[in-house]
């Protein structure tokens, strides 16, 4: 389908910059061992209160740890978040991936492929340190997060308390809260977001939360942490004759994020939808949303806790960093990886600001509409992405459409994720001359009246 239609178009397109580098998404997952064995754990702080303490009594440690793997790196189209292999750390008990030492361990815990390794390092105190020292500083081997990426954090193992701070047990000790933190706290990004399964893990919070941090715990910082303790066809699946469990927070966490249980095809909790935990219908799960699914449906003795000092939640997705779905009444700047996923018109007399490097996603149809009076200013090496893995959105309707002012920087893309068309940048009755310099076009084009000289820079 063709959009580009020549009211006054003018273009000279000399050649295509590359993009620079954009946001990124990472994670570390951190499992600290299987039961507390390496060193003393009380029995106080240990996971499930100890009960069930054994080589295949802690199955749950390396099943959530592969959930969380999984959903993070299975592609979009796939029903995963996207997220590169390389920037997701595994530090996993001694080191090993669970499987390889238990052979029976069910084909639904293993990588599909066979030869991916899930575990990158052991839990240990130094692979904290290596991990998130090389992700503030760049050393290591590993890249320096900047104020363009995104961090999620996942913590599981046992949990305890010493001192009045919180713990978390690693293969080799307990680490604190406060040494967390520091640890945590230097590494720069856009927004970091921390879900903790562990026993005494809402200890963390006051040491964690801040305006661009969403933290999530299982409890308080004098509570334990539990097992999933329903029938085990809701909560903890039978393969083989054999029980695989889950943490209680991590089983609801994985479930609503990921729209289906680890029991495949579940797409139901006691028969509510997961669906239905998307409580403004945008096809995405926020990091509140999930905390209100996850905290309604706790039935273990543990009390969830939540951190949202900056009201990041509703706007902030493991998918998308940064998600827009309401009309812009007060200006906005926005960085990084950035989810459209409802119409957003910005409102007369405001301004849209899409920093350097963002990447703009459009999905369920969705337009960006700035509207006479408001402006959009992007900066360079913004890309615009309509973003339709199973090719049913309506390519007349996505675009940014625009009736107001706007601003362009240099070496901006316009693209479709899989290949199907859409309208691209629209302008809607205008004849304002524009220079744009290195702009590319691809499934998609300029439409509408505005007077145009596209250049490189």
């Amino acid at each position: 389908m063709n959009y580009f239609r020549s009211f006054f178009l003018v273009f000279m397109i000399l050649g295509i910059s590359k993009l620079a580098v954009a946001q990124e998404k990472y994670a570390v997952l951190i499992t600290g061992d299987y039961a507390g064995d390496a060193y003393s754990v009380p029995i106080s702080d240990q996971w499930n209160d100890g009960q069930g303490k054994g080589l295949r009594g802690f199955d749950e440690f390396w099943n959530d740890t592969f959930l969380m793997w999984e959903m993070l790196t299975k592609p979009i189209d796939e029903g995963g978040k996207g997220y590169s292999e390389e920037n997701v750390y595994v530090l996993f008990a001694g080191g090993q991936d669970y499987y390889k030492s238990q052979p029976g361990v069910d084909g639904r815990y293993r990588p599909d492929d066979g030869s991916t390794v899930v575990t990158d390092y052991s839990a240990s105190m130094g692979n904290l340190s290596l991990v998130f020292n090389g992700l503030a500083s760049g050393t290591g081997g590993l890249p320096q997060l900047n104020q363009d990426d995104f961090l999620f954090v996942w913590t599981f193992d046992h949990g305890g308390g010493s001192g009045g701070n919180s713990t978390l047990c690693l293969i080799d000790g307990n680490i604190t809260d406060d040494a967390f933190a520091a640890l945590v706290n230097p590494i720069q990004a856009n927004k970091k977001v921390f879900w903790m399964q562990q026993c005494r893990s809402g200890g963390f919070v006051d040491e964690l939360e801040g305006n661009t941090t969403f933290f999530h715990s299982a409890c308080q910082a004098n509570q334990n942490a539990y097992r999933a303790n329903d029938t085990p066809d809701i909560e903890n699946e039978i393969r083989n004759n054999v029980t695989y469990h889950h943490g209680e927070y991590n089983f609801h966490m994985y479930s609503v994020t990921n729209g289906e249980s680890p029991e495949e095809g579940t797409t139901s909790y006691n028969g509510i939808p997961y669906s239905s935990a998307d409580l403004n219908s945008d096809n995405c799960i926020s990091v509140s949303e999930s905390w209100l699914w996850e905290s309604a449906r706790e039935n273990s003795p543990e009390t969830p806790l939540y951190s949202d000092l900056g009201s990041i939640g509703s706007t902030t997705s493991l998918r998308f960093p940064t998600l827009m779905f309401e009309d812009i009444t007060s200006s906005e700047n926005h960085r990084g990886i950035i989810g459209v996923t409802k119409d957003v018109r910005v409102m007369p007399g405001q301004t849209l600001t899409l920093y350097d490097k963002a990447i703009v996603h459009f999905i369920n149809d969705a337009k960006i509409t700035v509207e006479a009076g408001a402006s959009l200013v992007i900066g360079d090496n913004v890309e615009f992405i309509m973003d339709d893995p199973h090719g049913t959105s309506d390519p007349s309707h996505s675009a940014l459409l625009v009736r107001g002012n706007i601003s362009f920087g240099s070496d901006i893309k316009f693209s479709s994720k899989n290949g199907h068309d859409w309208k691209g940048l629209d302008f809607d009755a205008m004849t304002t001359s524009y220079t744009l310099q290195g702009i590319e076009f691809d499934h998609c084009g300029i439409y509408g009246s505005a007077r145009l000289t596209v250049s490189n820079s």
